[in-house]
């Protein structure tokens, strides 16, 4: 139970200096207070059962926007889970994992806008020494 209270207490520290905006920030426009962030913060620590590091990433320190049209990463996992059990049972075999299916991150992606579940856009993906976007065009890679 001490070490509970003492995690949790850690991480209502951790966002204090991130709601004052000691990060990268990525958008500036009309953002909200830092009683406004810090609650969203305090809220999602309480949906999600860990610190929010991706707040600014997602825009949601600006006014307007709402971290309910986010999923986070708890969920994600719930989501995988219930699919990863409809496959094995739609198939019925338990012998041949299907693990694969969902833990493939654009895959995943590409099933959770499908079925209106928002979720960050893929734009392309790093293979060997190039970026390989998703409208066909590559980009060579400047290695140091």
């Amino acid at each position: 139970m001490i070490r509970f209270v003492k995690s949790f207490f850690y991480k209502i520290y951790l966002i204090f200096p991130y709601s004052l905006g000691k990060t990268k920030l990525y958008y500036h426009d009309n953002e909200k207070s830092f009683f406004q962030k810090f609650w969203d913060l305090v809220l999602w620590l309480f949906r999600d059962s860990r610190f929010n590091a991706n707040y600014y990433a997602f825009s949601l320190n600006i006014k307007g926007t709402d971290q309910h049209s986010f999923i986070g990463r708890k969920e994600f996992l719930n989501l995988k889970r219930e699919a990863e059990k409809v496959i094995k049972h739609r198939y019925g075999s338990t012998e041949i994992s299907y693990d694969v299916i969902t833990k493939d991150k654009f895959l995943a992606n590409a099933l959770f806008i499908a079925n209106s579940i928002p979720c960050v856009p893929t734009l392309g993906l790093v293979s060997s020494s190039e970026i390989l976007f998703c409208n066909g065009q590559k980009l060579r890679l400047k290695i140091f």
